[in-house]
């Protein structure tokens, strides 16, 4: 089973409407915050199940019969990003997955000046070290992030 966290997102959702273009509904499960508003991708025969990074136990329901766990990158910084996506990391693991899919940043760098592309890199170690197959989509900036980052809406 294919797992996507963050389905209610942008991405999320765009990955899992492109899943259901390839495969059939009862290979792709969510893991979502929110499962009310996940609905629709449940009465299309998507597996859906609560799932928060910051709750490892809520992961291993949610990634449960994982082949492949998409983690989507949190909106945090710092040592929590680094927590959520570590914890994320190891309950794939726990889960039996495959493969991890990460959303890194084509920027991911230990040294960078800018914060989130040392997180990113930090994230990668992990990845690295938790003997996992792994792919990190190294993407490039979104434009949306830089109103979040500029303190806008």
């Amino acid at each position: 089973m294919i797992i996507v966290s963050g389905a209610n997102g942008k991405l999320g959702r765009a990955v899992v409407r492109r899943l259901l273009d390839r495969v059939g509904p009862e290979r792709i499960g969510v893991c979502v915050r929110d499962p009310e508003r996940a609905r629709a991708l449940a009465e299309r025969g998507v597996r859906v199940r609560q799932g928060d990074f910051a709750d490892e136990r809520s992961l291993a329901h949610a990634f449960e019969g994982a082949s492949r766990v998409l983690v989507v990158s949190v909106d945090a910084s710092g040592e929590t990003a680094l927590r959520l996506h570590e914890t994320a990391v190891n309950a794939a693991g726990k889960a039996g997955a495959e493969r991890v899919v990460y959303t890194s940043h084509m920027g991911a760098n230990p040294s960078s000046p800018f914060a989130p592309m040392v997180d990113h890199a930090a994230t990668e170690v992990v990845l690295r070290n938790s003997g996992l197959a792994f792919t990190s989509l190294r993407n490039g900036f979104y434009a949306a992030t830089t109103v979040m980052l500029l303190g806008g809406a």
